[in-house]
């Protein structure tokens, strides 16, 4: 089972990666779509992870991803986002509980 990141924040990309995730800094809508694709499609990858910037810059890319695939997508908060205040420890408590259950 892999973790894989998707992120417009340098720091998120290094704090998880020194934490054993691997992932990948994108630039754009495309960029992002083109990677979250090639992601899910990887049969060993059980989670992508997507930085809450990214997420509100492209509202709409999360939910069509989400369609026909078995990777859960989730956001967590970066530096860059607004997202909700709560720790990326308890995204993968509630993450690994998804995948338990």
């Amino acid at each position: 089972m892999k973790i894989f990141l998707l992120t417009s924040d340098e720091d998120t990309l290094t704090g998880l990666r020194l934490a054993g995730v691997d992932g990948t800094f994108v630039n754009s809508k495309e960029e992002f779509i083109s990677k979250a694709e090639s992601v899910i499609q990887d049969s060993d990858t059980a989670v992508l992870f997507v930085g809450s910037a990214l997420s509100q810059m492209y509202p709409d890319v999360i939910p069509s991803l989400r369609k026909n695939t078995g990777t859960v997508i989730t956001e967590i908060p970066d530096m860059n986002g607004a997202g909700r205040k709560s720790s990326v420890a308890a995204y993968v408590k509630d993450t690994v509980g998804i995948l338990t259950d």
